[in-house]
């Protein structure tokens, strides 16, 4: 009967999946269309995006 339970812990820690915040991009771009393509491309790849039109505000 340990066998079992030492069984379950060991498969419990497999199938905890841990997942990695890959972080922030600031795009600074003054293009709306260059902006809105790099915005989406790393949307896709799950990045939070903060968008500016300038340097100065970014």
């Amino acid at each position: 009967m340990a066998m079992n339970a030492d069984f379950m812990e060991d498969s419990i820690e497999l199938d905890t999946v841990h997942t990695v915040d890959p972080g922030t991009i600031l795009i600074i771009e003054d293009d709306p269309r260059i902006q809105k393509v790099l915005r989406r491309i790393f949307i896709e790849e799950h990045y939070a995006v903060v968008v500016a039109g300038y340097g100065q505000t970014g």
